[in-house]
């Protein structure tokens, strides 16, 4: 029994060295991030961007005549920016989960590998 536990701690490994390989194609980060996310994202990144311009040029000129003002648009500015960086921040987990599962089922692959390896040249003598 011992001496297949070996062989079988390096099969192992390299199974899960091939997996990590293949990690980001039976789970491409497509699947959790769509095409309209992505047009959403850019979309209240335009409209945080135009809303801070005209913030900060109700804050620097305030005028009566000018339309909303300041109290308001930092309530909408307030809004959007919540929105986006709950979307971004599901963009960036989205991108990173993949690469972070395949890199930990590499590292362990190549520790059993390795520990498998080391157990082999011991039960061998050499």
């Amino acid at each position: 029994m011992k001496s297949a536990l070996a062989p079988a701690a390096v099969a192992l490994g390299v199974l899960l060295i091939v997996l990590s390989l293949l990690w980001a194609v039976i789970f491409p980060p497509s699947n959790a991030w769509t095409e309209q996310k992505s047009l959403r994202l850019t979309e209240l990144g335009n409209q945080a961007t135009e809303l801070s311009l005209k913030l900060q040029q109700s804050q620097s000129r305030p005028s009566m005549h000018s339309g909303q003002g300041a109290a308001e648009l930092k309530e909408q500015f307030d809004k959007v920016d919540a929105e986006y960086r709950e979307l971004y921040q599901e963009f960036k987990s989205a991108k990173d989960t993949p690469q972070t599962i395949a890199g930990a089922l590499k590292w362990t692959g190549i520790g059993l590998a390795l520990v498998g390896g080391i157990m082999v040249m011991v039960a061998r003598g050499g």
